[in-house]
């Protein structure tokens, strides 16, 4: 077969070359040396992680107890695929093998509560095994709780909670129960009553679909047919498409976090450093935050930086939140971040908010950035301190 295969301090069976030969011949190609030296090297490189040696045990009860122990998010994905991923993402660690993952920064712009979640994992990973865990080994973990994250929102993507009024509250409200779930993907049916039930129920649903003509005075109604015709259809879309289109405001949760006391415009500060111990300064005066705020801050960007191209998005530990609400600062001109030129800075704090609660803040954070970056002369660039406080609390 010859010697053009064999390298030097490499011993492989026949076989090894003569797959590389086929290659040569089935694909009329040749092979250059330093190439065949490289598929040699990177089947000895995978071939000793999976050989029994002095790489460290990892368990899997040992891995499932401390990702549910840092997060209870993803409590029912915590399965096999991901415990496999960390156990082969520890072997390549302690092997000092390099792991490249193309796409760390569109991770941490666009899902960066579960990037924030994932390095929240992975460091008692660290502190339990001893071992430092990259970012690209992160930024995959952010990618197994994003979809769990994703999972938990299809579950409550309903837009429409529906009280259903028929004359009995049997067989018709039954038929027409199931003809709802079936065309509209955008309600949920809360609750079935009869005309007789209805005069003792207190309604909280956002629309009353009644099989009984009936009036309800400061209620959304619409009188529909069992079997929900054509007619009725377009008037329930109509309804949905009206209250999607109000609901696009931004949320509650994240307006509640806005205050003018907290809104900065054209502040000339020159590093991040100086705009967190800044804005730490200010949060800890008007009593939103304890001392070591900035601190705190400061140690999560080295851990890994919060900007991507004009945004930054801060953030401390949550025991040092007394009051949780979102600093916003439009600096006069643009710094290095870490390798980008950020202009805008949203400091979150937050407290004890919910899973809910933070996927609503941080998806409405999102909308916001997304909005300024398509335009030009956006709102956050241009505007005054009241019309951003408005802008930030209720949209465009």
């Amino acid at each position: 077969m010859g010697d053009k295969f064999k390298v030097k301090g490499l011993h492989y069976s026949e076989s090894l070359q003569l797959l590389l030969k086929n290659i040569e011949i089935i694909f009329n190609i040749t092979i250059p040396e330093t190439e065949s030296e490289y598929i040699q090297q990177y089947i000895r490189d995978n071939t000793v992680i999976c050989s029994e040696d002095t790489v460290t045990k990892v368990n899997d009860d040992d891995i499932k107890r401390i990702i549910l122990t840092t997060n209870t998010v993803i409590a029912e994905y915590v399965d096999g695929s991901l415990i496999h991923h960390l156990k082969t993402a520890f072997e390549r660690i302690q092997r000092k093998l390099p792991v490249i993952n193309p796409y760390i920064q569109d991770i941490k712009n666009k899902f960066p509560l579960s990037f924030e979640e994932a390095i929240a994992i992975c460091r008692e990973l660290e502190r339990f095994y001893n071992i430092s865990i990259p970012e690209s080994e992160i930024a995959y973990v952010a990618m197994y709780v994003q979809t769990r994250r994703e999972s938990l929102k299809m579950k409550r993507k309903y837009l429409i909670r529906v009280l259903i009024v028929c004359s009995t509250g049997k067989g018709t409200s039954r038929l027409l129960a199931a003809r709802l779930r079936r065309t509209f993907q955008e309600i949920k049916i809360s609750r079935i009553v009869s005309i007789q039930e209805l005069n003792d129920t207190k309604i909280e649903e956002d629309l009353v679909l009644s099989t009984v003509k009936i009036t309800l005075p400061g209620h959304h109604l619409i009188v529909v047919s069992p079997l929900v015709n054509e007619e009725d259809e377009r008037n329930i879309k109509r309804f949905i498409e009206v209250s999607s289109k109000t609901k696009n405001n931004r949320n509650i949760e994240f307006s509640k976090l806005i205050n003018s006391e907290l809104v900065f415009l054209d502040k000339k500060l020159l590093t991040k450093e100086e705009v967190i111990n800044f804005i730490g300064e200010q949060l800890v005066k008007l009593n939103y935050a304890k001392k070591g705020v900035s601190e705190s801050a400061l140690e999560r960007e080295r851990l890994s930086s919060t900007a991507f191209e004009k945004y930054a998005t801060p953030h401390a530990k949550a025991e040092f939140i007394n009051k949780s609400a979102i600093v916003f600062i439009r600096l006069k001109n643009e710094i290095n971040w870490l390798g980008q030129n950020v202009r805008f800075i949203f400091f979150i704090c937050v407290k004890n908010e919910t899973p809910n609660q933070l996927d609503q803040i941080f998806d409405t954070l999102l909308e916001i950035i997304e909005e300024n970056k398509e335009h030009k002369e956006h709102t956050l660039k241009n505007e005054s301190p009241d019309n951003i406080v408005c802008y930030l609390k209720e949209g465009i």
